[in-house]
């Protein structure tokens, strides 16, 4: 039995989640491949609505989406920063997470790569 295929989507904006969503849902949940969205924010906010935001005439909270709860279970989500990627080694490093005091929570990380 092969190694399922590693997929890493960077950015968990609308078009990310999307993707994330769709490989999941045809690759993850047979086993054929591991999908790993990475993002920095908890939320998402369809872009073509700020203008309604800024206006006071939306509510932010109404509308965003968030980003974990759109995960499905065969998706490894990666609430962080990536901070460099190495196509030679198919390679990305995200950032370590630190709580609200600087704290470091869970260490840097480096993440293989089949498709980007």
């Amino acid at each position: 039995m092969t190694d399922p295929h590693r997929i890493v989507i960077v950015g968990g904006g609308a078009g990310g989640l999307e993707l994330a969503t769709r490989a999941g849902d045809r690759f993850g949940r047979r086993g054929h491949a591991t999908v790993n969205p990475c993002g920095q924010n908890e939320t998402h906010l369809w872009k073509p609505l700020l203008h309604e935001v800024a206006a006071g005439s939306m509510d932010i909270h109404a509308h965003q989406l968030d980003t974990r709860a759109g995960a499905l279970a065969q998706l490894h989500l990666l609430l962080r920063r990536v901070e460099s990627v190495d196509r030679t080694r198919r390679e990305i490093v995200v950032t370590p997470t630190v709580d609200e005091r600087g704290v470091e929570v869970i260490p840097r990380r480096t993440l293989s790569y089949d498709t980007l």
